[in-house]
């Protein structure tokens, strides 16, 4: 299994209070991931880059990946995070939605759900 480490360098960064996009290179767009820490994000990035690799593959003509994230049911013991993805293809758009309290398996879960109905 290879894995592959897409070095993603912002093309666009928009910071509105609560708000923060970040377009990077190759139609990607992350939403809302301002509020986790430097490590959390690098993560993300690997992720998406990633994932992207492999939608790409997929798709008939990939244009855009965007991912959404915010925080929902905030507890004393932890909060639970609200994913959106929305993919273009062709002309053609794919959404998914999940909430769970770990961001990093919702990113999997969501881009994995994408990826699936590309597929069919």
């Amino acid at each position: 299994m290879r894995l592959f480490v897409i070095e993603m360098e912002p093309i666009e960064n928009n910071v509105d209070g609560e708000f923060d996009s970040i377009q990077y290179k190759g139609g990607i767009e992350l939403a809302g991931f301002g509020i986790f820490e430097r490590p959390t994000m690098t993560i993300v990035k690997k992720v998406v880059g990633n994932a992207v690799d492999k939608l790409e593959k997929k798709c008939q003509k990939y244009e855009k990946l965007s991912v959404h994230v915010k925080k929902v049911h905030e507890r004393e013991k932890g909060e639970k995070y609200e994913l959106k993805f929305m993919l273009i293809d062709n002309g053609i758009v794919f959404n998914s939605e999940i909430v769970d309290r770990n961001v990093l398996f919702a990113l999997g879960e969501g881009l994995g759900r994408i990826d699936k109905m590309i597929s069919k």
